[in-house]
């Protein structure tokens, strides 16, 4: 018999000897790695969540965005923001109310931001 075909006689017996393990036998929590020799368990790890003034940092403004897109000009958003000062809602509002922006537009802008 070849070398090949011994090689994939023993790739066989192996794979055949692995599917007949029991599967209460194949998991031992209490058993030591084979190689470190030490006891396997869980290992936790730590997750640090930015708050929200780091993710402010990633997330533009929409009157910068809008600026930087160049789909509207600065007169506009300073005009935009005045108002808001006066009338308290959200810029996008103010935006379609003033008729500088179609809502279904600015829509599709904040999602893709």
């Amino acid at each position: 018999i070849s070398s090949s075909l011994n090689l994939k006689l023993w790739r066989c017996m192996k794979l055949i000897t692995f599917l007949s393990v029991e599967p209460e036998s194949m998991h031992l929590p209490d058993e030591p790695y084979l190689r470190t020799k030490k006891t396997i368990g869980w290992d936790k790890t730590d997750h640090v969540y930015p708050d929200d003034n780091a993710l402010n940092v990633f997330k533009p403004k929409l009157g910068e965005f809008l600026i930087a897109s160049r789909i509207l000009t600065k007169e506009q958003i300073d005009n935009a923001l005045s108002r808001q000062l006066e009338q308290p809602c959200l810029l996008g509002d103010i935006l379609c109310e003033l008729g500088y922006i179609q809502r279904t537009h600015l829509e599709e802008i904040i999602e893709n931001m």
